[in-house]
């Protein structure tokens, strides 16, 4: 079982890298996901990083389909990246 609340001290580990690594230029953070789908209600559950961390980027990964990343993506400073769900999936086919 995780945290009840788990924003202060990922807030605590955030100010510490932009604090005492001033030139670390991005964070990356997986969404909450099981077996592939996003944890009960939780949406952009690590979205109140971005406020953290900005201006530098922060790259967002899990649970992401093309319209909830194009959406995450207005914010200037917000890359989305895919996995396991897109990657893993592709078929390789041996040539006979």
């Amino acid at each position: 079982m995780g945290m009840a609340n788990p924003i202060p001290t990922y807030t605590a580990l955030v100010d510490y890298l932009k604090y005492s690594y001033p030139d670390l230029s991005y964070i990356h953070v997986v969404e909450p996901e099981l077996d592939g789908q996003r944890v009960g209600d939780v949406v952009h559950s690590n979205a109140f990083i971005h406020n953290l961390w900005s201006p530098r980027p922060l790259i967002r990964t899990g649970g992401f389909g093309r319209e909830s990343a194009l959406a995450a993506t207005k914010s200037k400073d917000t890359l989305i990246g895919f996995a396991r769900n897109f990657l893993a999936t592709v078929r390789q086919t041996s040539p006979k």
